[in-house]
């Protein structure tokens, strides 16, 4: 699955933010949600992030599931952030007016009309977790 924009809505805290777990011994990156296998986040080939879908490992061919860089917090009022291999995320439009497809900088990623962003993070303290990201 595409990691849209429009996608990124948790139904069950009502905010418009991807919760996600990140794993410092394996340097990958999972959506926090209940369904059963979870859901891994991966780069494909061209750049785009995307997740697999809810009860499947499915990723496209040549997808990297690493490395992940996640900087926590400093202090608790403060921003930690996210990179893959070390290096910020692109955001490029994908037709629909507002709508984005993010994208990694690695080495197949050949996109110009898009505008480079950070991913900021910060930990995450209420209960409960999406059942799955559609």
């Amino acid at each position: 699955m595409p990691f849209l924009a429009h996608h990124l809505t948790n139904r069950l805290s009502g905010t418009n933010a991807a919760v996600a777990s990140f794993s410092p011994s394996t340097s990958d990156l999972a959506l926090h949600v209940q369904v059963p296998g979870g859901q891994l986040t991966y780069v494909q080939p061209d750049g785009q992030v995307g997740y697999t879908p809810a009860h499947t490992a499915y990723m496209p061919d040549g997808s990297l599931v690493t490395p992940f860089n996640y900087t926590p917090q400093a202090t608790p009022n403060s921003v930690g952030n996210l990179k893959f291999d070390g290096k910020d995320f692109f955001a490029c439009p994908v037709g629909e007016q507002y709508i984005y497809q993010i994208y990694a900088d690695v080495p197949g990623f050949t996109k110009t009309d898009c505008i480079g962003i950070a991913v900021g993070t910060a930990e995450w303290t209420q209960e409960g977790e999406a059942w799955q990201y559609a």
